[in-house]
């Protein structure tokens, strides 16, 4: 996708993300984006490899040739 990935402090995606909506649930926080900006910390990124996204991407140039021709297929 060519972005940089925020890695979080926490392991335990699913139960903070369980807190997360139960804080906006109780009032706590109005929306789930302000809760999640608001709890989840970030400890580092991850940049994309220059030479991955080159073959990435030439693989999906392929998968957008392919795709609509063998959707049916599916």
């Amino acid at each position: 996708m060519n972005i940089t990935l925020e890695v979080p402090a926490v392991e335990e995606g699913p139960s903070l993300g369980a807190a997360i909506l139960a804080a906006v649930g109780c009032g706590k926080y109005r929306t789930v984006e302000e809760a999640a900006s608001r709890i989840i910390k970030i400890n580092g990124s991850i940049d994309p490899d220059p030479e991955l996204v080159e073959k990435y991407e030439e693989k999906y140039k392929k998968f957008r040739k392919y795709y609509p021709l063998l959707k049916g297929s599916f």
